[in-house]
């Protein structure tokens, strides 16, 4: 993979957070494009692709157009967040780094967070790449680390996507690891972690990643969240059953954890 601080911005914005320990608070986004993951019930599947070429070391893309993926520089990223910031008169409030996965882009975070000055920053991740996860997590205010149920996944794309030292898991076992080396990390940081659940699930299948949960890091909140709303084709997701969602939140605290069930709430106040 070739190594570089460019990245593929999609948009910067400024929105609801929709989901986790901050739900409901008015943060900016920056979200990156480009993911290897294939999550059956993804809604932002046109953060998945990438621009079709990559820039040159000199190269700037600074007139893109935020809807369209564009190859972009951390300065010029800085630039545009803080002219967002600048335009709502505070520059206090979170920016929140999402994607697509951005982890799979570590090179240009870890020289975007040094441009951000005081702003706090929160990272939204799938959990596949700890590697990338160790060389930021020192300078982030906040990580949102998902615990993603390998049956939830198709086989990841694993050639010309990213410029991070490391691949994605491919199996259960490699999606073992790697959620066990982000926990690891996480503990005793800030930090949440999210539990996708899907119709058609037993509460056996979520058993692993409770107790990963509960040996590597159990003080943070764990938030069950049910896949419902629109799916990232426009068609309408149906929920898992609500005793699923009870069955998994007692579980949860029979291990002593903090846990809460919350739904995504960009369906419920209309926003995308």
């Amino acid at each position: 993979m070739r190594r570089s601080t460019h990245a593929p911005l999609l948009e910067v914005f400024t929105s609801i957070q929709g989901e986790g320990l901050f739900v409901g608070q008015p943060q900016d986004f920056l979200r990156l494009a480009g993911c290897p993951l294939r999550c059956d019930w993804c809604d932002t599947r046109g953060s998945w692709g990438l621009p079709p070429r990559a820039p040159s070391a000199d190269e700037s893309v600074s007139g893109a157009d935020l809807r369209t993926a564009a190859w972009i520089t951390p300065l010029d990223a800085a630039a545009r967040v803080q002219r967002l910031a600048g335009e709502l008169h505070d520059r206090r409030r979170p920016l929140s780094i999402t994607g697509g996965e951005p982890l799979i882009w570590p090179d240009f975070i870890a020289a975007l967070l040094p441009l951000l000055g005081e702003r706090p920053v929160h990272l939204e991740t799938a959990g596949a790449h700890p590697a990338a996860l160790a060389t930021l997590v020192d300078r982030l205010a906040h990580v949102s680390l998902d615990l993603k149920l390998p049956a939830d996944l198709a086989p990841p794309i694993t050639t010309e996507l990213g410029t991070g030292p490391e691949a994605p898991p491919a199996d259960a076992e490699s999606w073992s690891a790697a959620r066990l080396a982000c926990l690891e990390l996480l503990a005793g940081r800030p930090a949440c972690a999210k539990l996708p659940v899907a119709a058609g699930r037993q509460a056996a299948d979520f058993e692993e990643l409770l107790l990963d949960l509960e040996a590597s890091a159990p003080q943070l909140p764990l938030f069950i969240q049910p896949v419902n709303g629109i799916g990232g084709n426009g068609e309408r997701l149906r929920g898992p059953r609500p005793e699923l969602l009870m069955e998994l939140a007692e579980r949860g605290e029979e291990l002593g954890l903090t846990v809460r069930v919350v739904p995504q709430i960009h369906p419920v106040i209309g926003l995308d």
